[in-house]
């Protein structure tokens, strides 16, 4: 593969992050805003497709996020490429099912398997993601930190939270991959230019 393409594509799977990010983001923010009585504390963030007037909103961003994850993740070059894009698979589905199927409904159990999905393949797709190519040499230890931090959050939100308000406990299990799409996103977009610089080929 020539070096120019190489850069196109670490473009498209950065603004494919960062897309998945900001849309989630303030598809969140909007609707917890048109929610009564939602609180980013107490309440978990599945709670905004279930309920409240802009509910579609935020399923859509469930699917765009998912979605997102998983197209940066083909688009990019990393260690152990096979289990990142697993991961990221896993999270898709998990965020579909969480756009498709809501706590309020009689298939409940479908929707805490997709919310089980959705957190543990992002986050474990943020720790494979510490050996995505051409990232600067601390980023393995912010991706793994990231992607670890956010595994412990969905082990304290499955026994009970550890004293902490459950919504709050949930963003720290879901908030991390958003952060690394942020951050992993950026990087790739303005190191691209140095990688279409370069010369000879790649895989």
């Amino acid at each position: 593969m020539r070096m120019g393409d190489v850069g196109t594509r670490r473009i498209v799977a950065g603004l494919a992050w960062l897309l998945g990010a900001g849309t989630f983001v303030i598809c969140e923010a909007v609707t917890a805003a048109a929610t009564p009585g939602y609180s980013y504390l107490g309440d978990v963030i599945s709670d905004l497709g279930a309920h409240g007037p802009l509910r579609s909103l935020m399923n859509v961003a469930f699917v765009v996020h998912g979605a997102a994850l998983l197209v940066g993740a083909l688009g990019v070059r990393a260690a152990r490429r096979p289990v990142f894009v697993a991961a990221a698979t896993i999270n898709m589905i998990g965020n579909v099912a969480l756009a498709l199927v809501h706590s309020n409904s009689h298939l409940s159990q479908i929707h805490v398997a997709g919310a089980a999905a959705a957190i543990v393949g992002g986050n474990v797709a943020v720790i494979v993601g510490a050996g995505v190519v051409g990232m600067p040499r601390w980023w393995p230890a912010v991706s793994i930190a990231f992607g670890a931090f956010g595994l412990g959050c969905a082990v304290a939100l499955t026994t009970g939270g550890w004293g902490v308000a459950t919504g709050a406990v949930e963003r720290g299990s879901v908030y991390p991959i958003v952060a690394w799409e942020v951050l992993a996103g950026a990087l790739l977009v303005v190191t691209a230019r140095a990688h279409r610089a370069g010369s000879g080929t790649m895989e």
